[in-house]
Formats: C-alpha cells, sequence, structure tokens
C-alpha cells in the first residue's frame, strides 16, 4: 500500500519527523513501513482497503503529532495502472510530469473547477495541459510546476488531491513491489 500526506514537511509548515511518523504507524499495527523523502510518502503493508487506511493514517498523525493531515492511500496495483495510463508526450521531461491522487474518483464538480482552471492556464498561454482519468489528473508542465499556476491550482485544498511527480511516484512502486 501507499499513502500520500499533502502538505506536511514544505516550507516550514506540517513539521512531521519521519522517523517518529514509521514508528507511530508501526505502533498502530501497519507493518514494513517505510518513508520516501520527508514529504509525506509512505509504503507500508496493510489489509485496511485504501479508505480505511487513509482514515488510519490521518488519525495517527492526527492524536500523536497534534497535526491533520490530508491523506490518500492507493494500492501498488492501482499506482501501476496510474503509472502505465500516464500521458507522456514525446520528449517531455520526468521534471514535468505530475499527477495529483484523489480518495475516489473525481466527480463532476471537481471535474468543472479541472476544466475551468485548465482553459484559462491555456487563454493566458500557458502550455501546461491536465487530463483526468478516473481519480488521478495528469499534469504536464514543461515550464516546471513550480512556475505553474495551473500546477498550484490542481493541487489546492480546494480539490483535495495531492500531487506526485513522475519520478516519486515510479520510486513509490518500486519501492511497494521489492518489499522491504
Amino acid at each position: 500500500m501507499i499513502v500520500l500526506l499533502r502538505a506536511v514537511n514544505v516550507g516550514g509548515t506540517g513539521k512531521l519527523p519521519m522517523a517518529l511518523l514509521r514508528a507511530a504507524l508501526t505502533d498502530a499495527g501497519l507493518k514494513d513501513v517505510r518513508t520516501y523523502i520527508q514529504s509525506g510518502n509512505i509504503v507500508c503493508g496493510s489489509k485496511l482497503s485504501p479508505i480505511r487506511l487513509a482514515e488510519l493514517v490521518r488519525k495517527t498523525i492526527m492524536s500523536e503529532f497534534d497535526l491533520d493531515v490530508p491523506t490518500v492511500a492507493l494500492t501498488a496495483d492501482e499506482l501501476a495502472e496510474a503509472i502505465d495510463q500516464w500521458p507522456v508526450p514525446a520528449g517531455a521531461s520526468p521534471k514535468a510530469l505530475h499527477c495529483v491522487v484523489f480518495d475516489a474518483k473525481v466527480t463532476a464538480e471537481r471535474m468543472k473547477l479541472i476544466t475551468s482552471y485548465v482553459t484559462q492556464a491555456q487563454a493566458a498561454g500557458s502550455e501546461d495541459h491536465a487530463e483526468v482519468s478516473g481519480r488521478f489528473v495528469y499534469l504536464h508542465t514543461p515550464g516546471g510546476a513550480g512556475e505553474s499556476k495551473l500546477a498550484r491550482q490542481l493541487s489546492s485544498p480546494r480539490l483535495g488531491g495531492t500531487a506526485r511527480n513522475w519520478n516519486t511516484a515510479n520510486t513509490l512502486l518500486e519501492m511497494a513491489r521489492n518489499g522491504p
């Protein structure tokens, strides 16, 4: 299982020590808890559904660290499918490829917001592009995510997902498939 935390250890907010988090999640009953970089990427063993796992992780973080951290979980198979269907434009740099992951299929309301954000970005001359598939929004930012207004909008708390780049997604899948 893969768990993605939103906005931890970024810009001085949501400070969450990964070693302490691993210990707390192990104490909560998760197996082989591992983290990748400091921005809230967890790989673990659990028989819980992704929704229940996300709830457990969020509640554990709240009780142990007094932080309310939006959390999304998915299986290794779901992440593999997301990577397999990821639209990669010819010649695209992996640094320009991002995926926003939601807890469930993108709703009609979220789709309207996403469509309006993409339309506004392209009307303003942006080369950024986004595609929705199930619970994933794939984003291509040729100028880099840090400079992309669309990237900020699509990964905003208003929409409720959390974004990861191509390299992180592939590393998490490799970690999940190869075990501890």
